[in-house]
């Protein structure tokens, strides 16, 4: 079994997604309210737990700044980081294996490639599920490394 966390990347919204094999367990969106850290993190740490085997956590990493592509503002960066160490250091404490994946385009494929649990009835591939759907690309990538490894 594999659990997947997406690092959103203003660390306001973290998609996750549960998947055994092929099959989508469960998947949704943590959304932090306001400046009110700690509940995000009770809540992003409680979708790593600590009862069951070990499990292969995938979280998606961060871009690096670069003024060439205007990204200067490194406060969504920061936040981000934050809540992928909090993560992070969970899944460790708990005896899960952690894999990093790299940023990219996670969550853009064509809307008929996910379950439908991941795609809204309005769902144009914005909105919040896009976070869903980018913890699934994620957890697809974590167990094609799992598998070649």
């Amino acid at each position: 079994m594999s659990a997947v966390l997406r690092i959103d990347s203003a660390g306001r919204e973290t998609g996750y997604c549960l998947l055994d094999g092929d099959e989508l367990l469960s998947a949704g969106v943590v959304t932090r309210a306001g400046d009110d850290w700690a509940t995000y993190y009770a809540e992003l740490t409680d979708l790593v737990p600590a009862t069951l085997p070990p499990l292969v956590v995938a979280i998606e990493g961060l871009s690096k700044p670069c003024p060439h592509l205007g990204l200067t503002n490194v406060s969504g960066l920061i936040s981000t980081a934050r809540v992928l160490g909090v993560v992070e250091a969970h899944a460790h404490v708990h005896g899960h294996h952690v894999v990093i994946i790299p940023p990219g385009r996670n969550g853009s494929a064509p809307l008929a490639t996910y379950p439908p649990a991941l795609v809204g009835p309005r769902d144009n591939g914005g909105g919040i599920l896009r976070h869903a759907r980018s913890a699934y690309d994620v957890a697809r990538a974590a167990l094609v490394l799992e598998l070649a490894s």
